[in-house]
């Protein structure tokens, strides 16, 4: 990584501006403590985010969150073939284990698997309101996981008059899909109430070459069907609210490439989250409770009367208070508790498995504006995990603003436990290993961004180091786990905007990561070396918008998945583009392209990713 390079350009930076230059908006936005905007500084001020908001799902036509994260810096995302197989999401190279998933509040990651990876493909992006991707690690904010990140996941809530909504789409792979909801807000009442199903036949995921292998049809199909509800009562000041959400799915897959008979899925999964809002002291303290409650259950069938099923749950409690002590001065104080459970059934081998596990952490953060251009904060918090001794995590951060140049950056801490699976899980091949330790991070970045020509040109770019030890890999043959590697990745993020008009915008962006083993030199498996996306949007008139993106993934390694030896997948670039015309306040058509240029990629090795696509559909509301 050429380090000098990145430290000439803050000449550039810092050259004046004429004076005619308007106010830049910051690439990466406050978030907003859940409950109520505050005035004072926020601990997540100096923090690297990119918010996507429900305009934007809409206008990149996102089917599933998924979708959503494929553009962001910083993001690689790894999927067992087309929508609804399996996804892994990693931040800066950390891996999808190490990305700590919120919704509303409350971590989801899944209790029921290996290394309690969040599946996003499962959750559309249908009533989502805002998605805020922060990098670096997190404990200290968030608790447990967060070392390469956090995402955090906000549904919609009823606002302004009563509506109705629809939307039909149909497109390849005989995909379909359809959703329909209500939403408003009357006096003190809100409510916004989502339907949604998707079925499709699912595109080819095993490689021609491993076809012969296969003894039965070798489709992946989809059925999904969706159902959300999210109500409140009260005002700006005291309010409660309650998200119900309900999804069930049957799913066709292959465990492995080469497994001669595939498995299919079964799975519902169900989340609930109670919230109350109040505030005191004339609105300077602001006080946010939850209680939630998070399970899914997945039955896996295929010949011969094979059959596993698992289930996962994790609920919480949570108490999170915001103090302005003065408007450049504010305070936070959160605590939670936890207790995750897993239940395993297989045959035609029987035996049944119960775990459990209960941890907890209380934290604080404190955020400062010494000057009207100098910000800094810190925070830090301590977990208790049942038969692990307390962890302490920290954070430090500050923002610094002068002649339009925005300069911020942070350094700290995170940790994860060891799963369930790792600690407790046996069969006739596999030992869990109950003396594991958490795996630990300490990480930094630091950024820089400056509008030039009358913020005609944004430019960005962000420094970033994380080091992770005591990481859990399996012995020779996995029969355990065991805490032994020490890794690090490191790397650069650079960004620029071009805005010739209102109406049109083009953006840039690069990550550059290198990773490592440290104990064995090689580079972690599944980590490209360089992401590129651009992305062009802009409307042609009034009423019709387009717009197109290119990825790009260089070469990276993974293991073979019959050989398991380590192998290189090359380098893919994939095309797509949207369109959408307004034909009225109701009405609205629009149509999207995937993979246009139909490319053949694996991503990743040995599960296919689909082919060429069109979608095409309609909107309505009243």
């Amino acid at each position: 990584m050429r380090i000098r390079t990145f430290v000439s350009t803050i000449f550039l930076f810092s050259l004046p501006t004429s004076a005619s230059d308007n106010p830049s908006p910051t690439r990466l936005p406050k978030i907003v403590v859940r409950g109520s905007a505050l005035s004072a500084p926020n601990p997540l001020d100096s923090a690297d985010t990119t918010r996507i908001t429900a305009k934007d799902l809409e206008q990149e036509q996102s089917v599933t969150i998924v979708d959503a994260l494929r553009r962001v810096p910083g993001v690689y995302v790894m999927q067992n073939g087309g929508i609804g197989q399996e996804a892994r999401v990693s931040l800066r190279g950390a891996g999808g284990d190490n990305t700590t998933v919120l919704v509303n509040g409350m971590p989801i990651n899944d209790s029921g698997s290996y290394d309690n990876t969040f599946n996003l493909s499962r959750w559309m992006a249908d009533d989502i309101s805002e998605i805020q991707v922060i990098r670096g690690p997190m404990s200290s904010l968030y608790g447990p996981g967060g070392m390469g990140g956090v995402i955090l996941i906000e549904t919609k809530k009823g606002q302004g008059p009563h509506k109705t909504f629809a939307k039909a789409e149909a497109g390849s792979f005989n995909t379909f899909s359809q959703n329909v909801g209500i939403q408003g807000q009357r006096d003190l009442i809100d409510y916004h109430v989502n339907a949604s199903r998707i079925q499709s036949a699912g595109a080819r995921t095993i490689p021609s070459r491993y076809q012969s292998k296969v003894l039965e049809k070798a489709d992946t199909p989809l059925h999904q069907e969706n159902l959300s509800a999210r109500l409140g009562a009260g005002s700006e000041k005291a309010n409660i609210s309650l998200l119900s959400r309900y999804l069930t799915r049957r799913l066709g897959y292959f465990q492995m490439p080469t497994d001669p008979y595939p498995w299919r899925q079964n799975y519902s999964e169900s989340f609930n989250r109670l919230q109350g809002h109040f505030e005191s002291a004339s609105g300077r303290w602001h006080h946010d409770i939850g209680l939630g409650y998070y399970q899914n259950d997945i039955l896996f069938t295929r010949t011969l009367d094979s059959k596993r099923s698992r289930s996962g749950s994790q609920a919480q409690v949570d108490w999170r208070q915001s103090f302005d002590i003065t408007n450049i001065l504010q305070l936070q104080v959160a605590t939670d508790f936890a207790q995750e459970k897993l239940y395993w059934y297989k045959l035609p081998v029987l035996f049944n498995k119960n775990f459990h596990v209960s941890h907890g952490g209380i934290g604080g953060s404190l955020s400062y504006r010494v000057f009207e251009n100098l910000m800094i904060t810190g925070s830090t918090r301590v977990d208790k995990y049942q038969g692990i001794s307390s962890t302490p995590t920290y954070r430090l951060g500050g923002q610094y603003t002068f002649e339009k140049v925005i300069m911020k950056g942070g350094i700290g801490t995170a940790f994860k436990a060891p799963t369930l699976q790792q600690k407790f899980d046996k069969d006739t091949i596999y030992t869990g290993n109950p003396d594991l330790k958490p795996e630990k991070s300490l990480g930094w970045d630091w950024g820089i961004e400056r509008p030039f020509f009358q913020n005609f040109l944004t430019l960005g770019v962000t420094l970033f180091q994380n080091r992770i030890r005591d990481m859990i890999v399996a012995t020779p043959g996995g029969t355990t786990n065991i805490n032994l590697n020490k890794a690090r990745t490191q790397g650069m993020e650079g960004t620029f905007r071009i805005q010739p008009t209102s109406a049109w915008t083009l953006e840039f962006a690069h990550t550059y990561t290198q990773t490592w083993d440290e104990k064995t030199g090689l580079g972690l498996i599944g980590n490209p070396l360089n992401k590129t996306t651009i992305c062009l949007s802009g409307q042609i008139t009034p009423e019709w918008q387009i717009s197109g993106n290119v990825l790009y993934i260089s070469p990276r390694d993974t293991y073979d998945a019959v050989t398991w030896n380590r192998v290189q997948i090359p380098s893919y670039t994939i095309v797509g583009a949207e369109t959408s015309y307004q034909l009225n306040d109701q009405w609205q058509v629009y149509g999207r392209g995937e993979n246009l240029l139909n490319r053949y990629y694996e991503n990743p090795r040995s599960f296919q990713q689909p082919s060429l696509g069109v979608y095409v559909g309609l909107r309505a509301q009243c």
